[in-house]
């Protein structure tokens, strides 16, 4: 009897070999929308985190951490059914390459444009949401430095373990909304695992992306001192080993798990 998941399989190892033969140019260009997309949702995440303490006590901390992660579901959402190319989902290209579809030379071109271009769309949104736009001021600058201090803060093997978490969680959100038949159910389908992931605190190589440049935009436009953990070196450092967690966590309990499983079972046919 098939698994359920071999369909999605069928559909994202089709999508993997697309993508690794389309052209640079197109690629970069939906890299650079898909960065945008999820700064766009960290921003959103970042206002509706801000001003939920009475009296300087977070008493709401629970609730909070839920509405953060709800809004932040947007991002994959904007990237799924848009349209746009996010790194985090992309780890999944190591579908077709398992089955030999599409070469690791052709995979790997493709994960460093879309990494790439990620960073140059969520960079881009970050300076001008932190200065035309003016939405950093007061409150909200206030919320997204204290996100990113804390992110700049981790360990590395904090950073590490929770990348590989992250991105656990998004290649099974990418999967079940490539199952879903219609925009509905790929809105369900990316909820509730995306608002599990960023209300638990997870590492996101390019939500960090985001959340990081905003804050030391915002840090260095009111010249204070505090936050001495947000500084560029810790971010980069942030960004560099989330993404070498989110590369594992798509890769082994994701792709090559599923991979093997419906390998094992056409074996047994």
């Amino acid at each position: 009897m098939s698994l359920p998941t071999k369909d999605v399989l069928s559909k994202l190892d089709l999508s993997g070999i697309d993508k690794a033969e389309r052209s640079g140019s197109k690629t970069l260009a939906l890299a650079v929308m898909a960065g945008a997309f999820i700064g766009f949702a960290a921003l959103l995440a970042t206002t509706s985190a801000t001003g939920w303490s009475i009296e300087g006590a977070d008493v709401f901390y629970g609730p909070k951490k839920i509405l953060f992660g709800a809004v932040f579901s947007t991002g994959l959402m904007l990237v799924l059914i848009p349209g746009g190319d996010l790194f985090t989902g992309n780890i999944l290209m190591t579908l077709p390459l398992f089955k030999r579809d599409i070469s690791v030379g052709k995979m790997l071109r493709n994960w460093l444009l879309v990494w790439g271009g990620n960073f140059i769309g969520a960079l881009l949104l970050a300076w001008i949401v932190a200065g035309p736009a003016g939405l950093m001021a007061g409150k909200v600058g206030e919320t997204a430095m204290k996100v990113a201090a804390a992110k700049c803060g981790l360990t590395g093997i904090q950073i590490f373990s929770r990348a590989v978490l992250a991105n656990w969680i998004v290649c099974l959100a990418v999967m079940m909304a490539y199952s879903a038949k219609d925009t509905a159910g790929k809105i369900w389908a990316i909820f509730f695992p995306i608002m599990g992931f960023a209300a638990v605190g997870f590492e996101h190589s390019i939500a960090n992306m985001y959340f990081v440049p905003v804050a030391l935009f915002t840090k260095i436009a009111q010249g204070t001192d505090h936050y001495q953990a947000l500084t560029a070196v810790n971010g980069i450092r942030n960004i560099l080993i989330a993404t070498v967690g989110n590369i594992l966590g798509g890769a082994l309990p994701v792709a090559a798990f599923y991979h093997r499983i419906h390998r094992s079972e056409e074996e047994e046919v």
